[in-house]
């Protein structure tokens, strides 16, 4: 066989025998064909097979016409056996057994069908499938310490939180482990978990006593190794101080969050201090609108028994609303302690409104029109102005409505025309009531003078009668003081003066004008 016609192609020499009676005849036959496809096969893997790292396919390659050289033999992937994706290659120099070397890491853990192809000089194409096959390359364990992370305090027993994620299998026992170090060489294993958070799969917590080390500077470190002995390690980028001169903890026993409170209330706190060197009076009450302005409150009295701290403050000393409470807790170090109530308070208190009079002065002398003034302020607001009166007694049981305040310039004025009443040591009060029907007072003393004129009042003879002799002449003098002189006269000429009888009291009348004596 050969190309014999010259056609380029590869003949078929097909030879016949002719039987005769005398020779034979020999008939060759010349026919050209068409080249053949090349073949492939996918040697290896074999289905059910686990492809990981550098794995190494093994393919088959048959070319029946030998003109295969130079071609590149194609190895693609596909995760649903529809698109395609190139993934390695080799050149190939005839038929045989290739290696295609792939780096399965290049492409994710999962399900894939592969795909070796190749085309010949003629334009023919060979391929072969297999598949799903499973692509696994286990994944090294990352972890981080969540808390400390640099720059704490510690002291006591606290909670180291690691984060661990492993994407591939399980964390080997004892799970995640936690080291401690002053000097960041020397390390000291202090504790393991291997059972994370039931709210974050990823979180694991390490409970460490600070009091089995001494006190000072530490770096922490976290490491994890999973079931295919990948590992990974974290270490804390600052320094965590550990200081065990304990602050005092203090829990809030009494209020409680949601109630309402009102005048004197006692605060009641469970206060424990490991170092034994808490100071009562280091307990700071504060009361706020918000969580951050606060307003210490004045406790009137305290005691501290038994860990318990009982602390009365007035609720008046506020105004009413709604409000956040704290305490700060601390010790002869300083070192101080602070809680929060869970919840609000609720403060209200129904003032009784407060009057005072300003004018005039206690023990004053006043007379005549007098202005009188009162200040009042009510905590509630609710004061009724029409309610404010003056009132005034000569014994503090008896009173006088002088009449209602005005508020004027910011007092609660009247002006009142003392003349009339008799002089002397009066009781003068202010009254005021709120919507509450609370009501306010002020009293005080005041001395009441007025400058009255004497009057004269001729009580015998009548003035109808006819007078002979000596005559007894009866005349009603009245006046603020004492009396010098009493003049009588007839018809403008002056008549003897007569010696009256000063200081005898007059009748009732005189007695009611501020006393009366008779000559």
């Amino acid at each position: 066989m050969g190309d014999i016609n010259g056609d380029g192609l590869t003949d078929v020499i097909e030879v016949s025998r002719v039987n005769s009676i005398r020779n034979y005849t020999a008939v060759i036959t010349l026919f050209s064909r068409e080249p053949l496809p090349p073949t492939v096969n996918i040697v290896k893997p074999a289905l059910g097979e686990v492809l990981a790292e550098n794995y190494t396919f093994e393919i088959d390659l048959f070319d029946p016409d030998g003109d295969i050289v130079g071609a590149t033999l194609h190895l693609h992937a596909s995760r649903d056996n529809i698109s395609w994706e190139e993934v390695a290659n080799v050149t190939v120099t005839s038929s045989g057994r290739y290696q295609i070397p792939l780096n399965t890491r290049s492409i994710e853990n999962g399900h894939w069908y592969f795909m070796a192809n190749i085309t010949d000089g003629y334009g023919h194409t060979a391929r072969d499938t297999i598949g799903p096959l499973e692509v696994f390359n286990p994944h090294p364990p990352e972890v981080v310490i969540d808390y400390p992370f640099g720059g704490e305090v510690l002291h006591g027993t606290v909670n180291i939180r690691v984060l661990a994620y492993n994407r591939d299998g399980v964390l080997m026992a004892p799970g995640v482990r936690v080291y401690i170090s002053p000097d960041g060489t020397n390390w000291t294993f202090i504790g393991a978990s291997s059972t994370p958070s039931i709210f974050n799969p990823n979180l694991y917590t390490i409970p460490f006593d600070t009091t089995t080390v001494d006190d000072g500077d530490y770096f922490f470190r976290a490491n994890v190794t999973n079931e295919y002995g990948l590992s990974d390690e974290y270490t804390t980028p600052g320094n965590i101080t550990i200081d065990n001169s304990y602050p005092p903890t203090v829990h809030i026993i009494y209020p409680v969050g949601g109630i309402q409170l009102s005048g004197e209330v006692t605060v009641v706190l469970e206060i424990y201090d490991r170092d034994g060197n808490f100071l009562p009076e280091g307990v700071t009450v504060f009361l706020g609108s918000n969580m951050t302005y606060w307003l210490p409150v004045n406790l009137t009295s305290y005691t501290y028994e038994n860990l318990t701290f009982r602390g009365v403050f007035d609720t008046r000393d506020f105004p009413n609303g709604i409000y956040s409470l704290r305490v700060d807790a601390s010790d002869v170090n300083g070192t101080t302690s602070i809680a929060y109530l869970n919840g609000t308070l609720y403060i209200l208190n129904v003032y009784t409104p407060r009057v005072r009079i300003v004018s005039p002065a206690p023990n004053s002398t006043v007379g005549g029109l007098t202005i009188l003034r009162a200040e009042i302020t009510d905590r509630d607001s609710n004061v009724i102005p029409s309610s404010m009166h003056f009132y005034l007694s000569s014994d503090g049981g008896t009173w006088l409505d002088l009449g209602m305040g005005v508020l004027t310039e910011g007092y609660y004025q009247l002006i009142y025309n003392f003349s009339g009443l008799r002089n002397g040591v009066y009781f003068l009060k202010a009254s005021v009531r709120d919507g509450t029907n609370l009501t306010g007072e002020d009293t005080i003393i005041i001395n009441l003078f007025n400058l009255y004129p004497p009057e004269v009042t001729v009580l015998h003879p009548d003035g109808n009668e006819t007078l002979k002799g000596e005559v007894e002449v009866l005349v009603l003098v009245t006046d603020d003081g004492p009396l010098e002189e009493v003049n009588l006269s007839d018809s403008g000429d002056s008549l003897p003066r007569h010696n009256p009888r000063l200081g005898v009291p007059g009748h009732k009348e005189a007695q009611e004008r501020g006393g009366g004596e008779e000559a």
